[in-house]
């Protein structure tokens, strides 16, 4: 009798742990549907980047529909997995039951990776992370070493907007959509700087390392993005701020904000979430020593109630709102200034639909995407109607392509379709009569400096080129392609020198 009671409780802890490994397969087969139907552009490197961040300042909320799905998933399992259970111990099946929840639960598990694997490219992932490319040190233009001259010194406006791409502006103007949901930065483009053929309106590439917003970020304003493996934590989550030294976040680029605190301009970083988020106030304090305006700034300065939030913050309706206060404030001093903004209603999934949204179409997300074409395009009217205009330049572009694939599929893009960021300026320096122009994001960096009045020696920095010369882009020397597998690869250039880890080729 007892030896009966051992093998059953043997059989009952086998039954356990077939139960907790078939919760782990269905956590990864919604982990796989959830990135399917709705995240089918993150990868490997991001997740790990994510999974060793703190999320400071992240909206988590975003996640709620499909964590809550998830969990009711799981919770439906383990309660008909328990009256399975008790229904084979009082049929004394415990040994069948337990041999076949321990086969079902190691193909769910397996069935689970498998799916991850591929929808995460995780065998590209190794595939890449064994290779070493040259590339990045064979093309690297150190702004440090390169002679940048200033004729004029004209104020910068340079304006981040969220996920933004051509894909949205109609079949007509170069987009992959019936309708254009941003007729207004159509117009825009069109009728400024965009260094396209004039008919169809031209965006940048964004490439491996540089798809999501801190990677854009830094690729358009150092001409190089970010591999997200080889930072510290310390540089991942902002930990620096309580220390005696500056950020690793690349300390061996030159950036766009260095340049020009170099020749006297006062600059600021406006968003509406918090800085921290990703190391943005990281960077941006270590490379240009710029003013932060966050979340949290809004709160301190009581433009907000303490207990105020919305979508990541604070909307773009505030955004531009307080962009007009500091811009109004920057253009009565001395110096000429660089404001540096980002927008947030546009991030995935769906975007914020604020009280200045319509319903003009059944899609919400598209319904927000035109609104924040519309709040742009108002912004860039009345700073055209400031006394400061004259003297500058703004710049406008997509940070990167969406995150959200519903909204893709929803507009049936296909896999082959050139997804480009929105990219436009306003006001340059000089006017561009050349023909269109195939370029990535890191060509903004040179770009920008040349639309507010510098000559650099070469026309090139970083990975970028200075687009309104005739030097040919990296992009129309190679190829996208070309480019985005060998960003892909590991480079000991970049790792020691750009990112300032140590690491060993092997």
């Amino acid at each position: 009798m007892e030896t009966s009671n051992k093998r059953n409780n043997g059989w009952v802890v086998i039954i356990a742990l077939a139960g907790i490994v078939c919760v782990l397969a269905l956590a990864e087969m919604v982990t796989f549907f959830v990135l399917r139907r709705s995240y089918n552009t993150i990868r490997t490197a991001e997740i790990l980047w994510i999974l060793r961040s703190n999320m400071k300042g992240a909206n988590i909320t975003v996640f709620k529909k499909y964590i809550m799905a998830g969990v009711l998933v799981i919770v439906a399992f383990v309660i008909l997995y328990t009256y399975l259970f008790s229904r084979a111990r009082k049929g004394a099946k415990v040994a069948r039951f337990a041999l076949a929840s321990t086969l079902v639960s190691i193909m769910l598990f397996l069935c689970g990776a498998g799916m991850l694997y591929k929808q995460l490219c995780i065998g590209e992932y190794i595939h890449y992370r064994s290779e070493y490319s040259e590339f990045i040190e064979d093309n690297w233009v150190d702004a440090r070493e390169t002679d940048i001259t200033f004729n004029q010194k004209r104020n910068l406006i340079f304006i981040f907007l969220e996920s933004m791409e051509i894909t949205f502006t109609g079949y007509e103007n170069g987009g992959y959509s019936y309708d254009n949901y941003l007729p207004e930065l159509t117009e825009i483009a069109k009728n400024n700087v965009n260094f396209s053929d004039g008919e169809k309106i031209n965006g940048g590439y964004a490439m491996p390392d540089a798809n999501y917003t801190i990677a854009a970020m830094c690729s358009m304003t150092s001409g190089i993005g970010v591999k997200e493996d080889f930072f510290t934590w310390d540089t991942v989550n902002d930990t620096w701020n309580d220390k005696e030294y500056k950020s690793d976040y690349l300390p061996g680029v030159y950036a766009l904000g260095e340049i020009l605190q170099d020749n006297g301009y006062y600059q600021e970083l406006l968003i509406g979430s918090e800085a921290d988020f990703g190391g943005r106030k990281s960077y941006f304090v270590d490379h240009g020593n710029y003013e932060i305006f966050d979340y949290l700034t809004a709160k301190e300065k009581g433009l907000i109630p303490p207990d105020y939030l919305v979508w990541w913050g604070y909307e773009d309706a505030k955004l531009y709102e307080y962009a007009k206060d500091e811009l109004t404030r920057m253009s009565q001093q001395d110096e000429p200034f660089n404001l540096t903004m980002l927008t947030v209603d546009t991030h995935f999934t769906d975007g914020y639909k604020c009280q200045l949204c319509g319903d003009k179409y059944d899609y919400k997300y598209c319904n927000v995407y035109a609104c924040a074409s519309k709040q742009c395009s108002e912004f860039l009217s009345w700073i055209q109607q400031q006394p400061f205009y004259e003297n500058t330049t703004i710049i406008i572009a997509g940070d990167h392509p969406t995150e959200d694939s519903e909204i893709i599929d929803y507009l049936k893009v296909p896999d082959d379709y050139k997804r480009l960021t929105y990219f436009a300026i306003i006001n340059p320096a000089e006017d561009y009569t050349g023909s269109k122009r195939e370029f990535a994001t890191y060509d903004i960096f040179p770009t920008t400096l040349a639309a507010i009045g510098a000559d650099i020696e070469g026309d090139r920095l970083g990975l970028g080129t200075n687009l309104f010369s005739d030097k040919s882009t990296l992009v129309e020397e190679y190829g996208a392609d070309y480019i985005a597998g060998e960003i892909k690869k590991r480079s000991a250039f970049y790792e020691n020198g750009l990112a300032g880890q140590v690491t060993t080729k092997p």
